[in-house]
Order: C-alpha cells, then sequence, then structure tokens
C-alpha cells in the first residue's frame, strides 16, 4: 500500500514497489521517472520509466537515458532510466518522491520512449521555425508575451504556452456549447 500522498507528475523521480513481476521485467523497489503528462487514462495509473544503476553497456544503447546523481533528481549513483521497461503503475506502488529530473533529461526520456515503440514524427520541426510558423501572422501577441514575461520574471515562451493552452479550452468549451445549443434545437 503507498504511503506516498502527493499526486506524482511528470518528470519526477519515484521509489516504486515494481513486484511482482512476470519474465525481464524490472524488479525490486527502485526509482522510476513519471512521464504521465496529466489526465490520461486512470486517475490512479501513471506511465513510468524504471531507472537502474548506470552500467557502460548503456551507454551505446539509444533506450538508455543516462542520469547523473544530483540534488534535484534525489539519485545517489549514477544511473540510466530503461525505456525499453516502460510500464503503467497503480498509486499503490508508489512509497516516496526522491526528486524531480530536468526539463532536457525527461525529454530525452520521452523520445526514448518513442524509439521504443517506433514512433517517428512525420517532420520536426526546431523551435524557432514552430515560433515562426505559429506567430508570424501575430507579431503583436510575441511582443505582449515578451512583457508579460519580464514583469512575472519568467521565459516568454512558458507565457506563450499558458495563453496557447488557455485558447485551446476555451475553443474546447465553445465547441461544448455549440453542441449543446445544436441538440437543444427542435
Amino acid at each position: 500500500m503507498s504511503s506516498a500522498t502527493a499526486k506524482p507528475k511528470r518528470g519526477e523521480v519515484w521509489r516504486v514497489a515494481l513486484e511482482p513481476i512476470r519474465g525481464s521485467e524490472q524488479d525490486k523497489t527502485r526509482p522510476v521517472v513519471v512521464m504521465s503528462g496529466g489526465n490520461i487514462g486512470r486517475p490512479s495509473v501513471y506511465l513510468c520509466v524504471p531507472i537502474t544503476g548506470f552500467q557502460n553497456a548503456h551507454a551505446a544503447l539509444d533506450w538508455y537515458v543516462l542520469l547523473p546523481p544530483v540534488a534535484a533528481n534525489g539519485l545517489t549513483k549514477p544511473s540510466s532510466a530503461d525505456a525499453s521497461q516502460v510500464r503503467a503503475l497503480d498509486m499503490e506502488r508508489f512509497e516516496a518522491k526522491l526528486g524531480k529530473l530536468a526539463q532536457d533529461e525527461t525529454e530525452s526520456i520521452a523520445e526514448a520512449v518513442a524509439l521504443c515503440v517506433g514512433y517517428k514524427p512525420a517532420r520536426e520541426y526546431s523551435p524557432d521555425e514552430t515560433m515562426k510558423i505559429t506567430f508570424d501572422a501575430r507579431p503583436e501577441l510575441v511582443q505582449r508575451w515578451k512583457e508579460m514575461a519580464e514583469t512575472e520574471g519568467c521565459a516568454w515562451e512558458e507565457i506563450a504556452a499558458r495563453c496557447v493552452q488557455l485558447g485551446f479550452e476555451m475553443m474546447e468549451a465553445s465547441a461544448s456549447t455549440r453542441a449543446v445549443q445544436s441538440e437543444a434545437k427542435p
């Protein structure tokens, strides 16, 4: 039974009990990286990647992401996230939060999981290309977000992401309202 009270979040490192297992699955109580990014699936189940002690062979294998021990992530020795062992874990297996990975480490693990499942994006855009495509027609938005970011003391891209998410939520709410209104029409 879990003694954890906090809700795990993407990029966090938690100690979990992985047993019982079958075959060659990762076993024991060990750290995992939470990869779930929100309300996907059942509320008490999280997609996780197990962490194991680093071995030299890991450096040559694309599905391992090397993780140095730092205070922020709570790891105590050089480690590797093994994306080939990704699995869904219920909250009952979670024992304690150890720390949080850097954003680039979490993204590297997501890319390793994508590699393991054979996902290849149709076309990859650089962040600059994405911003250019998205905001070419609205440079005043970018300028406003930069002003807001300066006031809040954060990156303007963070403000942009919040605004874009809010826009999607507003569009979904509007679509739901339209659907209810059209159902109400005789």
